[in-house]
């Protein structure tokens, strides 16, 4: 008997600490995914007003994936929700590569803004697989 329970206790712990360590990934995604959207917004907020195309489409995305978010939160098919953001993730990636820098500085925020949508980018696949 005590073979028997202690063999429970132990897969009981173990399916436990996966399920502990599945859900710490999950958030530490979540909040990677967070934080650089937000410095992708402040870098182009730095490019100037000719980024304003740009980050009006990333304010689309995020308006699209928090409602979808709360609309289906606990339910599976947020993930299809991630796949279907990554198409809509795909036309500020267009805007912000359609940006024609004028100086270095200009140069400089187009490049890290477009290092940064192509993390996101890999983010959200990350999640959605």
């Amino acid at each position: 008997m005590g073979l028997v329970v202690t063999t429970v206790a132990i897969a009981l712990g173990l399916l436990v600490g996966s399920a502990k360590s599945f859900y710490d990934t999950q958030n530490a995604e979540i909040a990677q995914l967070a934080g650089n959207y937000v410095l992708l917004d402040r870098m182009l907020s730095q490019y100037g007003p000719d980024a304003k195309d740009a980050r009006s489409a990333l304010r689309t995305v995020l308006d699209h994936q928090i409602s979808a978010q709360e609309k289906l939160l606990g339910s599976s098919d947020v993930y299809s929700d991630i796949k279907s953001g990554a198409v809509v993730g795909e036309s500020i990636l267009n805007k912000i590569h359609a940006l024609s820098p004028k100086d270095d500085d200009q140069r400089f925020f187009k490049q890290q803004s477009l290092n940064l949508e192509v993390q996101l980018g890999q983010l959200r696949w990350l999640m959605y697989a």
